[in-house]
């Protein structure tokens, strides 16, 4: 786990990196692009310094929390893992086939409120999903 976190924060700062540049390069016109780039990568580098250094004071860990896109790859995983098929929709939701082979369970592509992942969880539970997932020892 913690080298896919380098890897997201490496990945992070990579993005961060190139819209910098492209913000800077009509300011500073003339100049080579090796420098605009170095600048832009100071930038960027004293930005998460700074949110390290505030998540720090704050307590609060470098993880995201359990929720939205995170939550919905990690449920995604597990339904797969267990057997289950899962296909996005064209209007951004997600359909689920149960490894049965008949039961359909639809998920939400973008949550509304807190209570939409329980509800959910507590559809797929009905039709056999185990979740936390891989199960607790």
């Amino acid at each position: 786990m913690p080298g896919d976190l380098e890897k997201r924060r490496a990945g992070v700062r990579a993005r961060a990196v190139h819209l910098v540049t492209e913000r800077l390069r009509p300011f500073w016109g003339g100049a080579d692009e090796d420098v605009v780039r170095r600048a832009a990568e100071v930038m960027v580098d004293a930005a998460l310094a700074n949110v390290e250094a505030c998540r720090a004071e704050l307590g609060q860990a470098a993880e995201p929390p359990l929720g939205g896109q995170n939550m919905d790859r990690k449920l995604r995983k597990a339904l797969i893992e267990q057997g289950w098929r899962v296909e996005p929709t064209k209007g951004g939701h997600w359909r689920c086939y149960a490894p049965d082979g008949i039961t359909i369970v639809h998920l939400a592509g973008t949550p509304s409120d807190k209570r939409t992942w329980p509800n959910e969880l507590a559809r797929l539970r009905q039709y056999g999903f185990e979740w936390p997932w891989p199960p607790r020892k």
